[in-house]
């Protein structure tokens, strides 16, 4: 994460990035590697807290920080775990059966809200994902959104930086055009 003594420069094209504050050792090799690879295309990750310390609402900081980005990328990173859920699902449109004994895993809440504003504003997005993230946002499907696994250490290390680097760079073209309004 870039250091609250960071600058942009004028080569630098800002991108909002949606990402908790508390990461465990595995997730912040990964955030390592996804803000160098950005930063090898001049892009330029702001956060609220982060690279951007607000002292207002967390809302409004979000909002006037994603005025001035031109793309958003969200790390869909672990946030919430639990063995054993209880959930509704909806079957023939009709009946509702509650499926018990599921794990579950979720992300920070403030990854839908800010994806939300970000989308709003007409900005590019790149949505990446830890694995078992689903729902909202992180649902395969959404339109003109650029979805994929979280690149993360392990044994699909190699192929997964190489997968989110091609996206990378489709996502950087949507960027660079938001950018220079062509």
């Amino acid at each position: 994460m870039p250091d609250s003594g960071d600058e942009i420069t004028s080569a630098q094209i800002p991108v909002f990035a949606s990402i908790p504050s508390k990461l465990d050792a595995k997730q912040c090799a990964s955030r390592r590697y996804i803000y160098t690879e950005l930063k090898k295309l001049d892009l330029y990750p702001r956060t609220v807290g982060g690279s951007d310390k607000g002292v207002y609402n967390p809302l409004h900081e979000v909002r006037t920080l994603a005025r001035h980005c031109a793309g958003g990328i969200i790390l869909g990173y672990e946030q919430i775990s639990a063995k054993r859920v209880s959930k509704k699902v909806r079957e023939d449109g009709q009946v509702i059966q509650i499926v018990r004994n599921e794990s579950y895993v979720a992300p920070t809440p403030w990854n839908q809200l800010e994806t939300g504003l970000l989308f709003g504003l007409g900005l590019p997005l790149l949505v990446l994902k830890e694995a078992g993230i689903a729902g909202g946002i992180f649902d395969e499907g959404a339109s003109d959104v650029l979805i994929q696994s979280m690149p993360m250490p392990g044994p699909h290390w190699t192929e997964e930086r190489r997968t989110f680097e091609a996206t990378l760079l489709r996502w950087q073209a949507r960027v660079r055009r938001q950018y220079y309004g062509d």
